[in-house]
């Protein structure tokens, strides 16, 4: 699985930062979508791979393939309960798709996850956010 993930996050890097900035759209994603094949075949070998859904939900995110980004942090946050980040990357694709409910319910699910004072500060902000969005 890890020369898997490996390969795919390169051929993501490249995509994202040789050319994306360029705006050579075509190209990074022909590098995104090779990305996505080799996180696909991570995941096949073991499908509790969370760094190969991660960077899946990261490759679908960046092609704003939303509901397929949101499906993929699900999956991280039921493989790695304790990830903030995954809450909020979820949250964060479900507010692109408005459904905001399920985003603040994923950010109040990340607030127990965390002690940290700044880190639920954070957390509260968004869902202000949130709530005046919907």
């Amino acid at each position: 699985g890890s020369s898997h993930n490996e390969r795919g996050w390169g051929y993501f890097q490249k995509g994202f930062h040789e050319y994306a900035p360029h705006n050579k759209h075509q190209e990074a994603n022909r590098y995104y979508e090779m990305a996505s094949v080799e996180f696909k075949k991570a995941i096949s070998e073991n499908e509790g791979d969370v760094a190969a859904h991660r960077n899946l939900a990261r490759v679908y995110h960046v092609q704003q393939k939303y509901a397929l980004s949101a499906r993929e942090y699900k999956r991280v946050t039921e493989l790695s309960p304790e990830d903030v980040d995954a809450y909020v990357n979820l949250a964060v694709a479900y507010s692109h798709l408005h459904r905001y409910d399920e985003a603040i319910e994923q950010l109040k699910l990340a607030k127990t996850k965390t002690n940290d004072p700044g880190a639920i500060g954070k957390l509260d902000g968004y869902i202000e956010k949130l709530e005046k969005a919907r």
